[in-house]
């Protein structure tokens, strides 16, 4: 049968739209299937893309930063740090690559590091409320009482009012001016890979 007439029956059953589909979903690009694996919780999946993202791209501060973000979640630490260091080393000026290496430091017990890199963060973003948040955090585990200072300045940031009603919660704010923070809590959500 030729192609033509191959295509024409298909289209006639309702084949070809099938077809079709299954031809685009395995053309993605390997960051984007590595996404949708990540953003699923398929992270040994999204591990695949994104390392197949690293070797088709090596000069990518993206996919690095993303198949680290996936490793943390495999509690493969030290390497998710590699991969952030070498995010970091491509793109110095990018603060969320700062806070996810930041946050891969807290699980690893290098809380001064995780401090410092909270800290660039915010320098590069003062608006980051997210960093603020998670360097408090960090001070405090450290037991440096001025992690609440930090925590207040993450809701004080905050745009999104999303993030901003969920840090008032997490801090312990209920309404108007910040007044009484909790000590206790968890870090904010890490950044999604991009």
């Amino acid at each position: 049968m030729s192609g033509k007439r191959l295509v024409q029956r298909l289209a006639g059953a309702g084949g070809l739209c099938c077809l079709l589909l299954s031809g685009c979903v395995a053309t993605r690009p390997p960051g984007e299937r590595g996404l949708a694996a990540y953003r699923e919780g398929r992270y040994a999946a999204a591990l695949e893309g994104f390392d197949e993202a690293v070797r088709l791209d090596p000069s990518s501060a993206a996919a690095y930063s993303n198949l680290g973000a996936a490793r943390l979640r495999l509690a493969d630490v030290t390497g998710a740090l590699a991969d952030f260091n070498r995010a970091v080393s491509l793109a110095p000026n990018d603060p969320k690559l700062y806070y996810n290496r930041g946050n891969a430091l807290v699980v690893f017990g290098d809380l001064g590091l995780a401090i410092a890199d909270f800290t660039r963060a915010t320098q590069l973003d003062p608006q980051y409320a997210r960093a603020y948040y998670n360097r408090g955090t960090a001070r405090l585990l450290a037991g440096d009482p001025g992690g609440r200072a930090d925590r207040l300045t993450a809701v004080e940031v905050a745009v999104d009012p999303w993030l901003k009603a969920d840090l008032r919660r997490r801090v312990g704010v209920t309404a108007g001016p910040a007044s009484s923070p909790a000590v206790a809590g968890s870090q904010a959500p890490s950044e999604p890979p991009r």
